[in-house]
């Protein structure tokens, strides 16, 4: 792992942070490390050796088998269904509706006292959002 890290370090201004974390702002910096099998995440396999019985609750199996929680061929597989969710068009057809729902949301909180406690949890996930759009 540090020969990799290194040699992006190297590079140029891609690879930067604290000495045990590392941000990458460059694809090919990314496209180095997603390569290097030293970088993998911690896989439903990984969940299984080291810790026993997490299937049996339904919030760690709702972690452990969550799509950024794949390796290889599977990771590739589910990154190849979301893709056309996220290509530049569709994101291109979802930019007025977040900035609705970001208008919408703001000016709720305006209308708040001020110093009052606001449940951010509930107002960004109103059922009238997911049904509105």
């Amino acid at each position: 792992m540090q020969r990799t890290t290194d040699r992006v370090r190297q590079s140029g201004p891609g690879g930067q942070g604290r000495p045990d974390v590392l941000v990458f702002r460059r694809y090919a910096d990314v496209s180095v490390v997603a390569r290097d099998p030293v970088f993998v995440v911690k896989d439903a396999d990984w969940f299984d050796a080291h810790l026993p019985g997490w299937r049996q609750s339904a919030g760690m199996r709702l972690f452990g088998t969550h799509m950024l929680f794949h390796n290889g061929a599977s990771h590739q597989r589910l990154r190849k269904a979301m893709a056309p969710a996220f290509s530049p068009a569709r994101l291109r057809s979802l930019r007025e509706v977040v900035r609705t729902v970001t208008e919408e949301r703001l000016a709720l909180l305006a209308e708040q006292p001020s110093g009052a406690v606001v449940d951010l949890h509930a107002l960004l996930t109103a059922h009238e959002l997911i049904h509105k759009y």
